[in-house]
């Protein structure tokens, strides 16, 4: 299309596009100011954190500034403690307040306990790691109210039973709600290692820091390039929206299957537990169900010669499950699993 002149065109021909797409027609490349906070256990090791790789990663985008890394360490096992780290994140959510990030990414990175999912938050007056209920851990770190009106995406960088012990599951959703988070991300392996995070912490950058995109419609792109993670862990992504008026979470769990050793996204033993064998099982497929049985021969046989059924496993789909294309291998592909929370008993 030529602009015209005295009904001449402007130019002789169309101007020319140089070369290839190499971003989606939809993408941005948007340099509006981006926060990074990450909150981390005092003593806790975090070098070479997905904080720092997203912040490095970012930075060529921000010659002439806009991005911004804090690093917060925490230590609140006390009383006096935790009124002075209070005071301390007030005066940092005053100071924010005078930015305009758009949009802001909080990580945190912890422990948590085995039995119950609570965080550690710091000494105590005995010099032990103390512990606090999900929701007492965020209230002196996370402003509940949203002074920057930005877009706030938080990853809990801790261990997996946060999610997988259903009281401390059911206080960090309630928390995303009540701290105004847009998205959290959360992960089930009972001994999380944050280094494996390193492709999703980068992809999440450039997908949704960059390019703009909604992180839920972003996530199956993300999880593709991060297959290995899969094999660590399953990854907990919640949304909030607006339901009949009152923001509500949606919740979805992100699990790596695999036809021999994750059946469905679900672990199976490397040993048998009834014989000791590793990695002797035969799997078939029917119907939508992994049925998984021991190969050994004299699996279920007993010293006094007396017989059981070998040890076997089945594993059903899970209700609502979606296979992604996205990093889909071919025998192996990541799922995506709704949580409904509105049936009775769900945790």
């Amino acid at each position: 299309m030529c602009h015209i002149m005295d009904q001449n065109p402007v130019l002789p021909s169309f101007l020319p596009i140089q070369g290839q797409l190499e971003y989606s027609k939809r993408s941005q490349i948007s340099t509006a100011p981006v926060l990074i906070i990450h909150f981390k256990l005092v003593d806790h090791p975090t070098a070479g954190s997905p904080a720092d790789m997203i912040h490095s990663f970012l930075q060529p985008y921000f010659p002439h500034g806009g991005l911004h890394l804090l690093d917060v360490i925490f230590d609140f096992g006390t009383a006096r403690k935790t009124n002075a780290y209070s005071q301390q994140c007030t005066a940092l959510v005053n100071d924010l307040e005078k930015e305009e990030y758009s949009l802001v990414c909080i990580i945190i990175t912890t422990h948590t306990d085995d039995t119950h999912g609570d965080p550690f938050v710091g000494h105590d007056k005995k010099d032990v790691m103390g512990l606090l209920s999900v929701h007492e851990c965020f209230a002196p770190t996370v402003a509940r109210r949203n002074p920057m009106r930005s877009r706030i995406d938080a990853i809990f960088m801790g261990c997996g039973a946060i999610i997988n012990q259903s009281d401390a599951f059911r206080d960090l959703r309630s928390s995303v709600l009540e701290y105004t988070f847009s998205s959290a991300v959360a992960f089930t392996a009972p001994h999380f290692q944050p280094p494996y995070t390193c492709h999703l912490a980068l992809a999440y950058a450039e997908l949704v820091l960059i390019e703009r995109f909604n992180i839920r419609e972003a996530f199956p792109e993300i999880l593709a390039q991060s297959y290995r993670l899969g094999m660590h862990t399953s990854i907990i992504l919640m949304t909030r929206f607006k339901h009949n008026g009152a923001a509500a979470l949606e919740c979805t769990r992100y699990a790596w299957a695999h036809t021999a050793s994750r059946p469905w996204g679900f672990t199976l033993p490397v040993q048998c537990p009834q014989c000791g064998c590793v990695g002797q099982w035969n799997s078939t497929y029917s119907s939508g169900m992994y049925i998984v049985e021991c190969s050994y021969t004299g699996c279920g046989r007993s010293r006094d010669n007396e017989t059981t059924s070998r040890q076997k496993y089945t594993f059903k789909r899970p209700r609502g499950s979606k296979r992604l294309k996205p990093g889909k291998r071919h025998n192996a592909e990541w799922l995506e699993i709704p949580l409904d929370f509105s049936r009775p008993n769900a945790g």
